[in-house]
């Protein structure tokens, strides 16, 4: 019944929510100047997760932020779920106030196929010179964050099963060598699938069978 769309203005990017029957746009959202919306999801058929990026001093193309801001169909205002706004309490937000818990980036974002109030990010704290990242659980309502997967190899992104599950862990040490985890299950340990200075090359993972095997 909805679709959104980003909205280029002269210094920003917003987003815009636009019911699909009359074309009337009956949400929106935008942050100040050098502030620009470059990625977003819908959780479900109300709720929109909205990702971030600013423009840095002389940087040509804006940088993500680590922001996961939530929108809700119809409602004014947005709440920040994770990022410096959500710990801070910016944009009216109410979530996490003061919590250093919350002083996280999140890489990535991905859906769990069936679970509209739950998705998968990928974090890393903002503090850190060594990128260690996490795989945890996001309530896309509350911002409340459970951890299901840790990082076999530094600076790893995740991937996820038809169910939910982080199945595969991808990521490389200083030498910049990539190296490909697998596990079975949440309670299963990380086994290495790929080391690039071993077989030469790089491995991805492409996607599961409907059956998760």
């Amino acid at each position: 019944e909805h679709f959104a769309a980003t909205v280029p203005l002269e210094d920003k990017t917003g987003l815009a929510i636009i019911r699909r029957s009359d074309s009337k746009v009956i949400s929106s959202f935008s942050l100040g100047k050098d502030n620009h919306v470059y990625d977003f999801d819908w959780a479900n058929k109300e709720r929109l997760l909205i990702r971030v990026a600013q423009k840095f001093g002389m940087l040509e193309q804006p940088q993500a932020t680590g922001e996961v801001i939530a929108m809700t169909i119809g409602e004014k205002g947005v709440e920040p779920l994770v990022g410096y706004r959500a710990s801070s309490g910016g944009v009216g937000s109410r979530i996490g106030q003061g919590s250093s818990k919350n002083n996280v980036a999140a890489i990535t974002l991905d859906r769990i196929p069936g679970d509209e109030r739950n998705v998968i990010i990928t974090t890393a704290p903002y503090s850190e010179d060594e990128l260690w990242t996490r795989a945890e659980r996001l309530d896309v309502y509350t911002g409340k964050r459970e951890t299901v997967a840790r990082a076999p190899v530094k600076g790893s992104n995740f991937f996820t099963d038809n169910k939910g599950v982080v199945r595969f862990a991808r990521g490389s040490e200083y030498d910049n060598a990539s190296k490909l985890y697998h596990r079975d299950n949440d309670d299963a340990e990380w086994k290495l699938v790929n080391d690039e200075n071993v077989s030469g090359r790089v491995e991805s993972p492409v996607g599961f069978s409907d059956d998760n095997r």
